[in-house]
């Protein structure tokens, strides 16, 4: 169980970073362009610049280099992450903690594998569906069209992980520390570990879903770890 947390750790670390980096590797790819048309853009002052094909064959350079520097900061940021979950495994076990500590830890280790698990595949499944739409934005025979709509899914998608992450921020914040949002095809499911909500538990996650989701309580499925 610690070394599937453990994962876990170095999974959402790892997230946090790409969500960064995506962002602007997207806004950088949306410049793209494959004919000698200019394209008008946006300078930081304001101002509107032509970008030529040179430029653009620039900016493609750009997110080149962004992705380049992305990989050398996941690799540091694991490593640190290692070192400290190499340091957490071999912490010694106090052998007098009582018997009822003890049975309740084992109860929380079950239930929260299915959240660990839950977890992981969530963020493998994004992270499949990320590479698959940066090949087509890379992609060089592929017509400006269809780059542009890779580029608006990972837009999109990026959106919902942050929509999630705020989500499960503020289930944390209200005292359910262990839980996973899952938004897909217009509903969204919640997973709490707890064996049981009150019908009072229920309204706060529903109140947290609707305002941080942006969705209706009838969208809203929440699910409990027996």
């Amino acid at each position: 169980m610690k070394v599937r947390r453990l994962e876990m750790k170095k999974m959402v670390k790892k997230n946090q970073i790409i969500i960064t980096a995506l962002a602007v590797m997207v806004a950088i790819a949306g410049y793209f362009s494959f004919t000698s048309k200019e394209v008008s853009i946006i300078d930081e002052d304001g101002n509107t610049v032509e970008l030529s094909q040179n430029k653009t064959e620039e900016a493609q350079e750009t997110m080149q280099t962004a992705t380049e520097t992305e990989g050398e900061t996941i690799a540091a940021n694991e490593g640190a992450a290692g070192n400290q979950d190499d340091a957490e495994v071999s912490a010694p076990v106090d052998d007098t903690i009582g018997e009822a500590v003890l049975t309740n830890a084992g109860a929380v280790s079950v239930t929260s594998d299915a959240i660990v698990n839950a977890k992981l595949n969530r963020e493998q499944t994004r992270s499949k569906s990320q590479a698959m739409l940066m090949e087509l934005v890379n992609n060089e025979s592929l017509d400006a069209e269809t780059k542009q709509k890779a580029v608006d899914e990972l837009v999109a998608m990026t959106a919902v992980m942050e929509k999630e992450s705020i989500c499960e921020q503020q289930l944390l914040a209200k005292g359910f520390e262990e839980t996973v949002v899952l938004i897909s095809d217009g509903c969204v499911d919640v997973t709490v570990n707890r064996s049981e909500l009150t019908e009072i538990e229920k309204a706060q996650i529903e109140d947290i879903i609707t305002r941080k989701a942006g969705c209706d309580v009838s969208e809203i499925i929440i699910n409990t770890v027996d």
